[in-house]
């Protein structure tokens, strides 16, 4: 494992950690009925009724990526679309029962995942993690950026 150190960019360390955590948790979910957007639709079950546009807003993705999401999770039954009643050019995102019997099992091994990830530090040092994740979102979030499309594929 190569040391880090503070010439590299951020942004190569957190695509390396989020490569690898994702690679991890696929992993450890392949017997579920889908092999990727585990945490797209624990997001949609949080934010219940939201719409796609909602969706690729809160997850700052293009529609369209947003909609592959969406199609692909409805394919495998996890997710309907059911038209907005108060406006009907719209439809809201629900979780469907067979969708709702992953998430225990998906935020199981997240928790279980994040724990292993911070194995060593202590309380005071995850507090402190999170606080300048936070910070770093913060003093970003309103830079102004080119739309990119990160994804990763799984290899069989």
């Amino acid at each position: 494992m190569q040391r880090l150190d503070n010439r590299t960019p951020l942004g190569f360390y957190f695509r390396l950690l989020s490569k690898k955590y994702a690679g991890v948790l696929t992993l450890r979910l392949a017997d579920l009925e889908i092999d990727r957007y585990y945490f797209y639709l624990l997001i949609i079950y949080q934010n219940d009724r939201m719409t796609q546009q909602e969706l690729a807003d809160y997850l700052k993705i293009d529609k369209a990526f947003a909609m592959k999401i969406v199609n692909y999770l409805s394919e495998h039954g996890l997710l309907e679309r059911r038209q907005n009643p108060s406006d009907k050019r719209k439809h809201l995102l629900a979780v469907t029962p067979e969708g709702e019997k992953l998430l225990p099992l998906i935020e199981k091994e997240m928790h279980n995942l994040n724990r292993e990830a911070m194995a060593g530090l202590n309380q005071d040092q995850i507090a402190a993690f999170y606080t300048v994740l936070q910070k770093m979102w913060c003093n970003m979030y309103n830079m102004p950026e080119e739309e990119l499309e990160l994804y990763f594929k799984l290899y069989k």
